[in-house]
């Protein structure tokens, strides 16, 4: 009994080893490895946050060169629709009679003189003022050009469509700056962008056997300047801007001078009465004139134009003109 009493005794006092002790003192530096990788660790997130933001900006550099051309000149496409389809409409105009049909009015109005002019500034620009909705309805690239489809509505149709392909030549980092050349309907077109004094502008050319057009787009004064230049001399010049609301319905200022008169038209489209509603001002160095009329169009044998109106001085007016009978006459 004492000898199993001994061996009990001995077995509580005999060493056991703390295993776990000798295991952490054979790791003395693991509490400051804990801290010094805690201590770097903000500093290893800042790099891959800067290396995560520096991907994300690439990216979207590259995107942006790749979705679009343009940067600061934003109205581009837009401004070369537009003048294309000026073009266009210029080319078909017959431009060898200016006679009109009858005149209502006897008396010796400002208007009774011009207003035939008017008539033909407005027809090239008849297509803007009727169309109620964006020019450019689609844009695509095709190998190393680029393609505008784009919409016009008219008076003898309901809508025209035609696509412009344009082949650009950069001439700087942010592609804003480039010549280009185009072709629409058997039309070829030259062009070149410039920036100048914190602003851009567009130059466009188009030449047939007879003539050439030049159109310029003013970006900060957004005003397109027309030339139309024949047998090497400008005979014709006049300058215009396009305005929209917010239901994007164009309104049109149009401005020209003929014999030392300055011509102000404002031309906006009625599209339930179908008639375009103008404001005109006529003036010189000695006096001005102005008034309102009302253009509506009338198939009878052709088409017809007629024009009803007022001047702010209470005199009434009212002209007839067959279609093709509203161009320019040049021996005037």
């Amino acid at each position: 009994m004492n000898l199993k009493k001994q061996l009990r005794t001995h077995i509580k006092k005999a060493h056991i080893p703390d295993v776990s002790k000798a295991i952490i003192d054979q790791l003395p530096h693991s509490k400051g490895y804990e801290n010094i990788i805690f201590k770097k660790r903000p500093s290893f997130v800042l790099q891959f946050s800067a290396f995560i933001i520096l991907i994300l900006g690439v990216s979207v550099f590259s995107y942006q060169q790749v979705s679009s051309q343009i940067y600061a000149f934003s109205e581009y496409e837009e401004v070369l629709g537009i003048s294309a389809g000026f073009i266009d409409t210029y080319l078909e105009i017959n431009d060898d009679e200016n006679l009109p049909l009858s005149m209502s009015v006897q008396d010796q109005l400002d208007i009774d003189e011009e207003i035939q002019y008017m008539l033909t500034y407005m027809r090239m620009l008849e297509n803007l003022v009727l169309t109620q909705n964006k020019i450019v309805q689609r844009h695509e690239f095709i190998t190393n050009k680029e393609k505008y489809v784009v919409t016009f509505d008219r008076i003898n149709q309901p809508q025209q469509s035609f696509e412009i392909e344009v082949e650009k030549r950069y001439k700087n980092f942010n592609q804003d700056v480039f010549e280009f050349q185009a072709k629409f309907n058997e039309t070829e077109l030259t062009g070149y962008t410039e920036f100048k004094n914190q602003h851009h502008t567009l130059h466009l050319s188009a030449s047939t056997e007879t003539k050439q057009l030049n159109v310029s787009y003013d970006g900060l004064e957004k005003m397109f300047v027309v030339s139309i230049i024949k047998e090497g001399q400008e005979n014709i010049i006049f300058n215009y801007q396009l305005l929209r609301n917010n239901l994007n319905q164009p309104t049109l200022l149009l401005h020209y001078s003929r014999d030392e008169k300055n011509i102000e038209l404002t031309i906006h489209y009625l599209p339930v009465r179908r008639k375009i509603e103008v404001t005109y001002i006529i003036s010189d160095e000695l006096r001005q004139s102005s008034g309102r009329y009302d253009v509506s169009f009338v198939m009878h044998q052709g088409m017809s134009l007629i024009v009803k109106g007022m001047t702010d001085d209470g005199d009434v007016f009212e002209y007839q003109f067959q279609r093709n009978q509203m161009g320019f006459n040049e021996n005037q």
